[in-house]
Formats: C-alpha cells, sequence, structure tokens
C-alpha cells in the first residue's frame, strides 16, 4: 500500500540486472528458494524477500574467489535513477550508510 520496499527493491533488481544479468538470476533464484522453503516471512521473525536480495548481492560484490560480480550499492545510486528515486521517498531514518573499515562495519 504505502510501503517503500518494494519499489526500493524492484529497482535494486533492475539494476543489478543491467549491471549484470547473471547477478538477477540468482537473487530471483535465492528469493524463490526462501519463499519455498518457508523463511520469507518477516511478519514470522524471519527475513523479508528485501534482506535476502540484499544478500545475494553482498555475496556478489564479496564472496566470489574470482572477483567481485556487482559494484558497491554505493555506485548503483549514481548509476541508476530508479534507486535515487526509490532511496529519494525514504525518510531521514531509513537512510543509513554502512561503511567498510577493513573488515569492520560501522554506520556513517
Amino acid at each position: 500500500v504505502n510501503a517503500v520496499m518494494p519499489p526500493r527493491a524492484a529497482a535494486l533488481l533492475a539494476e543489478c540486472g543491467r549491471l549484470e544479468p547473471r547477478a538477477k538470476a540468482l537473487i530471483v533464484l535465492v528469493r524463490r528458494w526462501a519463499k519455498d522453503r518457508g523463511v520469507c516471512h518477516a511478519s514470522k521473525g524471519h527475513l523479508s524477500p528485501y534482506a535476502w536480495t540484499l544478500l545475494a548481492i553482498y555475496f556478489l560484490q564479496v564472496g566470489l574467489p574470482e572477483g567481485a560480480l556487482l559494484p558497491p550499492l554505493a555506485a548503483f545510486a549514481a548509476s541508476s535513477e530508479g534507486l535515487a528515486a526509490a532511496a529519494a521517498t525514504t525518510g531521514p531514518e531509513e537512510n543509513i550508510t554502512i561503511t567498510n573499515d577493513q573488515g569492520r562495519w560501522s554506520e556513517a
């Protein structure tokens, strides 16, 4: 209804597909796997579909031995009008930037 996550998730999925078609296929597969296994229900204490999308993207950024298949999310927003528009619809409490300083994550 007035949810921000579905348009943001759709824009993120579209941008991943634009950058790397295999990434979009993996994200859709992971989300489908989670739904089929019953672990994709935020209201039941599980991860949301958006969280599964972010996990798959993170794996494609750092989990491959041959190198990153996708750039950092900051590069997504700079190259995608859809993501920038979705980010503009969020409130200030939702705009949290996470930075990595040699394996340590912190909010900036």
